[in-house]
């Protein structure tokens, strides 16, 4: 996928130097994020580092704003001098600290072009507060971004079987139980970056009564728990 990114990317500056260079006669003026995401940048709150293409006729410069409080996220490069009659696709390396806030922030690039036919572009960016746990599917407090906080639980028999894990993290991550009657295999206890599906021993229930079991999935500062309930 990346290497298909990069190869767009590459076409996207041959098509941009092509537009630009007509005799000297026709200048013309365009700067774009790509690829293009009309929702913003998404990130999760273990992931460090994301990237973006700009693409442009015109030499610019970019600078990361919050709402409030310190910024997350830096750019590099914040700048890049275009030729004139050239376009260029520049990559820029986004750099942000763990959210362990356990709440979503956001910010904005803001992108000043040295055209006055452009001025300047915005380009928001969201860091979630919480993993990319996809099973369970997760269940949110809340439907605004500012106070929503995600919960995973799934539910068992009181027969013997397994339980489903599945993710994707952005650092070395950790997996562990606090019960013993669901066992997390010794074998990925500790992952590596990347995205997983875990098959996790669940043993049979003969206590004649509701029991929880505790799932605690860490990455990179940040930690999540996972609920699973097995019924007697």
């Amino acid at each position: 996928m990346k290497q298909i990114t990069v190869f767009l990317a590459a076409l996207a500056a041959v098509l941009c130097l092509n537009s630009c260079l007509d005799g000297g006669n026709n200048e013309i003026h365009q700067t774009y994020f790509y690829p293009t995401r009309p929702s913003g940048i998404e990130m999760f709150a273990d992931q460090v580092v994301d990237s973006t293409y700009i693409c442009s006729y015109d030499s610019w410069s970019a600078s990361f704003y919050v709402n409030s409080g310190d910024s997350w996220l830096t750019l590099t490069p914040a700048s890049a001098e275009v030729p004139a009659g050239s376009g260029l696709a520049t990559l820029v390396t986004l750099k942000a600290t763990p959210n362990t806030t356990g709440l979503s922030r956001y910010g904005t690039i803001r992108l000043n072009v040295n055209a006055n036919e452009i001025g300047t572009l915005a380009m928001p960016v969201y860091q979630y507060g919480w993993l990319n746990i996809t099973v369970p599917t997760p269940k949110f407090t809340s439907t605004d971004l500012d106070t929503a906080k995600p919960t995973f639980q799934d539910e068992f028999t009181k027969n013997a079987g397994s339980a489903y894990l599945t993710f994707e993290v952005y650092s070395d991550a950790t997996i562990v139980s606090d019960a013993d009657w669901l066992v997390v295999p010794a074998d990925v206890a500790h992952v590596k970056a990347g995205s997983h599906g875990l098959i996790l021993t669940v043993l049979g229930n003969n206590t004649g009564a509701k029991r929880e079991a505790h799932v605690t999935l860490t990455s990179n500062g940040v930690s999540n728990v996972i609920t699973y309930v097995q019924n007697p």
